[in-house]
């Protein structure tokens, strides 16, 4: 059968309009001819036309499936258009879902073809995995959107839009379940790029996850879910997903219009830089990590390398006194109650001198307490009882590496790796030595054997990341990223990594011209911040001018007017970003803080409750609650806060202070003692060490 010029061959689609027949034209190319299947209703003869104009506005350097040709026929109206022989996006999707790369650039592209429709006032309405067609075999190839069939202006101030604004007669749903929102479902005449935005979600959701965001057995059921909120969270399902892009795909899938990104523009802007500036959600990490350069590359003690031996060492106890002193102190460390561990460790050695487990575990934490000639002291001792102590000798490199004999680190980590070659400390330690030492090119191949050894310790990929960017290895992105995975993962922070990728971020957009959109703006914003603020901030205020809906900007000119004493700019900003983001931790503490500084306990303790129930971990956050409440003279409050601060981080010496007062006010003397003894042990030159010392002397005296 002919229509047109066009051989018909084998349908390939059916659709609510029309037929999708392949077909082959007068010259032998392979194209697809969309017939209009019912022309007895006026409504959908003017839909199938509808599709016809926004094709020709819409075209392939859009981001579309293109229009070759369009007629009428015997057989009703019909449509030409490329046959792309790459199949659909369904037709991908059944073969498994996609991995995170190829998630987030299917995304862009997406989003990218969709914000060009939005610019000219075309919503789509019906974005789908059987709307994405690929021009190559094997699903490759830049992804085209496909059917317009239910395609609308959504404004009347542009070129074409008098005759497709709305074919409707009455609100109703139009698009397809699962994948449009529930202002879709209610009215689908008044929706506009947010419905696009939400759909574009749901299809990412399904990428990941292998599965809808939306399934039930009936259409009811499926409604139903749809109106009542989020689905399945997406890291539960696909746990490597980074939190990033977890976010903003429930931001796009948010049940309110106004939550989501507002067009297709602002979600591709959203995943270019989720991991850049989005990176960076953590703002105020970002800037004390820049404060410090990357001075984590020196080894920070850890106890989770692949092969441990705490129990050899401990074979060579003898007396259970001292075995059970040693077991108690390695729980400890792990704790990081270093404190404790050396405690336990010095009466180990009490009881039994010969130990060289006692001496190793007092001399590892004695190091993760930074003092230096005691560790080293210690270790030497500990290898001298025992030689093939393959731990002592890679805490004895990371204690010298923090004294600067990087020769002797080398020589250390060496022993070390000939002992035990699943070490991944020591592997660790020998490349930092060989890095400082500038001979970056060893530095590589031991840090590559260190994430081997070690996939999940975060701070190896930023180490290997560190070394490969020295090179000039394009992989340092990559590690630094896998670095930020692998903290997300363990519920810590990476801000070596973050406050990398911030630099090379801004290094990326001083390689061009003057940043001209809100991304490169963020990005030399975080390059500014530990210099100068007062470019940060301009910074930030151009990225805001354009991208009013941007929430890193929003958040991080909060944080830098917080910084300067804009108490009142730092409460707007931080509750833009909020508005924005309901789920931004950054924001709500940035607004605690400034709100506790006005005075507003109330309200500073509000945003800190927030935070707390978003992310209970942060330890931040409790301490941020706990002086508040202190201030507030709710010191039951304030000691149940900074109790849960010391237990997340036992060194942190403000929380230990802050409890010690509130025991004072309560009338706890020996809890209060001993809170402020440990507290000026912690701090004796921070901020609060003089109040903390005259009430400690002041209870000394009763």
């Amino acid at each position: 059968m002919k229509i047109g010029a066009y051989e018909l061959g084998s349908e390939v689609g059916r659709g609510g309009m029309g037929v999708v027949f392949r077909a082959r034209g007068a010259d032998g190319r392979d194209v697809a001819v969309k017939v209009l299947r019912r022309t007895d209703r006026s409504e959908t003869v003017a839909r199938f036309e509808r599709e016809r104009r926004l094709l020709v506005l819409l075209g392939e350097k859009a981001g579309f499936v293109p229009l070759l040709e369009a007629g009428d026929s015997p057989q009703g109206p019909y449509i030409v258009m490329p046959f792309l022989p790459g199949g659909t996006l369904r037709d991908r999707l059944e073969k498994g879902p996609l991995s995170v790369d190829e998630t987030v650039a299917l995304g862009r592209d997406l989003a990218s073809a969709l914000g060009r429709a939005h610019e000219r006032g075309i919503v789509h309405r019906d974005l789908k995995p059987e709307n994405v067609l690929f021009p190559e075999d094997g699903g490759q190839g830049k992804p085209l959107v496909a059917d317009l069939g239910l395609a609308k202006h959504f404004v009347r101030d542009v070129p074409g839009a008098s005759a497709s604004v709305s074919l409707s007669h009455g609100p109703g749903a139009r698009g397809t379940a699962g994948y449009m929102p529930f202002e879709q479902i209610s009215d689908a005449r008044r929706v506009g790029p947010p419905a696009d935005v939400f759909a574009l979600g749901a299809v990412l959701y399904e990428c990941l996850a292998g599965a809808p965001a939306f399934a039930a057995e009936s259409g009811i059921e499926l409604l139903a879910k749809v109106e009542h909120g989020q689905p399945e969270p997406l890291r539960q399902l696909r746990p490597e997903t980074p939190a990033w892009l977890a976010r903003v795909i429930e931001r796009a899938m948010a049940r309110s219009p106004e939550a989501r990104f507002r067009d297709g523009a602002a979600l591709e802007r959203a995943l270019a830089a989720g991991r850049g500036a989005g990176r960076a959600r953590r703002i105020g990490i970002v800037l004390v990590a820049l404060a410090l350069g990357l001075a984590g590359l020196v080894v920070v003690l850890s106890r989770k390398d692949n092969e441990r031996e705490a129990a050899p060492l401990q074979a060579e106890t003898r007396g259970p006194g001292a075995a059970e002193l040693v077991s108690r102190a390695t729980a400890r460390f792990d704790r990081r109650d270093f404190a404790g561990a050396i405690e336990d460790g010095s009466r180990a050695i009490q009881l039994e001198p010969g130990n060289a487990a006692a001496w190793a575990s007092r001399g590892a934490a004695r190091l993760a307490r930074k003092e230096l000639d005691g560790a080293i002291s210690d270790l030497s001792r500990a290898i001298d009882l025992d030689a093939k102590a393959a731990r002592a000798w890679s805490d004895r490199s990371a204690a010298r590496i923090a004294k600067k004999d990087l020769e002797g680190a080398i020589v250390d980590a060496s022993r070390a790796i000939g002992l035990s070659p699943k070490l991944a400390a020591a592997w660790a330690n020998r490349g930092t030595a060989r890095f400082l030492e500038r001979n970056v090119e060893s530095a590589v191949p031991d840090f590559n054997r260190a994430v081997q050894l070690d996939p999940k310790d975060a701070s190896l990929w930023a180490k290997r990341g560190a070394a490969r960017r020295k090179t000039g290895d394009p992989g340092a992105r990559s590690d630094f990223e896998r670095a930020l995975d692998a903290a997300e993962e363990a519920g810590t922070s990476q801000p070596e990594a973050q406050a990398a990728l911030a630099e090379m971020d801004a290094e990326k957009a001083h390689a061009h011209e003057a940043p001209r959109d809100a991304a490169g703006f963020i990005y030399r914003a975080i390059s500014h911040l530990k210099d100068d603020p007062e470019a940060a901030l301009a910074d930030f205020s151009r990225a805001i001018d354009l991208d009013p809906e941007n929430i890193d900007a929003w958040e991080g000119r909060g944080f830098v007017r917080y910084s300067k004493g804009d108490l009142d700019g730092a409460i707007t900003d931080s509750s833009r970003a909020i508005e924005l983001y309901p789920k931004n931790i950054p924001a709500w503490t940035n607004r605690s803080l400034a709100r506790r500084a006005k005075g507003d306990l109330d309200g500073a303790i509000a945003d800190a409750t927030r935070a707390i129930e978003l992310d209970s971990r942060d330890s931040i956050t409790w301490r941020n609650r706990a002086i508040a409440r202190f201030l507030k003279n709710d010191h039951d409050g304030a000691i149940a806060d900074s109790s849960r601060v010391v237990e997340l981080d036992p060194r942190d010496g403000i929380a230990w202070a802050n409890r010690g007062l509130s025991r004072v006010a309560k009338g706890d003397r020996d809890g209060a003692r001993a809170d402020l003894k440990r507290a000026l042990k912690l701090g004796p030159n921070e901020a609060f060490a003089p109040r903390a010392r005259a009430e400690l002397e002041r209870l000394e005296k009763e």
